[in-house]
């Protein structure tokens, strides 16, 4: 029939291949390895996901991640490989993960068309001035600082102090802070010390080992250098 139009079914297509992704445990334990700088113990791994049982660690992450060749063993640490990154996308290549993503990416832009071409759409009033790059970065800068002071104050409406809240504030003054200290002041509080180490690496902060204080693990805001 002329001028029917099509489902986005029609356009990208109906059969779709099975798709094997990588589990979502493993991309927290990459996000993990990523924040402590590429290596962690079993016990460091076991404590992140606040799993006591560390053979159960073992069992049901770090053995089928190792057979993913992301990761290797060194002297009772586990280490990212070299090449990780490139191995897990070549890895998310073969599971059809990449093509999916490209699939989804056309639908969404078929959608977009279909509703540009027959959805209501409003007449334009006028045409803002463009702005300039700086000022652009500048407003970016702003909103991602307001959004995260937002989000910190909507965890506090909700109950008095959170492990990031507590996280986010404590480092808010200070360039670093030892983990196990930053642990111990929250437990002080009358928090879970368990929590501390998993809401570091949801706000993106690093974790590194200092060898001038006895390899003691130092917590870093993304904006921070590490110490020798």
């Amino acid at each position: 029939m002329a001028g029917r139009v099509r489902t986005v079914s029609e356009v990208v297509g109906k059969s779709r291949p099975r798709i094997d992704r990588l589990r979502p445990r493993f991309g927290r334990v990459l996000d993990y390895f990523e924040a402590s700088g590429g290596s962690a113990s079993d016990e460091e791994i076991a404590e992140f996901f606040n799993n006591k049982r560390i053979r159960d660690v073992r069992r049901r992450i770090l053995k089928p991640l190792k057979k993913t060749k992301l990761i290797k063993t060194i002297n009772n640490m586990r280490r990212l490989v070299a090449d990780w990154r490139e191995r897990l996308e070549a890895k998310r290549q073969a599971g059809g993960e990449i093509d999916a993503a490209v699939r989804q990416k056309n639908r969404h832009k078929e959608e977009q068309r279909q509703y540009r071409e027959y959805g209501p759409t409003k007449p334009a009033e006028e045409t803002p001035p463009l702005i300039k790059p700086e000022r652009v970065a500048e407003i970016i800068a702003e909103r991602a600082k307001e959004n995260s002071e937002k989000r910190m104050k909507e965890q506090r409406r909700k109950v008095d102090m959170t492990a990031e809240t507590f996280v986010h504030d404590k480092l808010k003054s200070l360039d670093r802070i030892r983990l196990n200290l930053l642990r111990n002041i929250w437990s002080d509080a009358g928090g879970d010390p368990r929590h501390v180490l998993s809401a570091v690496v949801r706000l993106g902060y690093r974790i590194e080992r200092s060898p001038a204080y006895d390899n003691q693990q130092f917590v870093y805001p993304p904006t921070q250098k590490s110490i020798a």
